[in-house]
């Protein structure tokens, strides 16, 4: 199973995927954070820092690209989506 690694949180299994989608996890970033970096790891591979952002949009597109850049997930090989954030 996938990690999450760093000091961003627990992560959970956000239920059952749909149709076409191996898997759904849910990333909790706890505490009040005002900026920084963080990691997160997939199968052995660790991203390259993934800056924080306070704008959703952001924090989510920073969190896809550092994703995609792993060879073992790839260009298209990850959807990151807004469930419920929350500042």
């Amino acid at each position: 199973m996938p990690q999450i690694e760093g000091s961003i949180g627990p992560y959970e299994n956000a239920g059952v995927p749909s149709a076409g989608t191996s898997e759904v996890q849910t990333l909790t970033i706890g505490g009040t954070p005002t900026g920084g970096t963080f990691t997160l790891a997939y199968d052995g591979q660790t991203t390259a820092a993934i800056t924080w952002s306070a704008t959703n949009n952001t924090l989510r597109d920073n969190v896809d690209t550092a994703l995609e850049a792993l060879t073992n997930i790839g260009t298209g090989g990850v959807t990151t989506a807004v469930g419920t954030m929350t500042a």
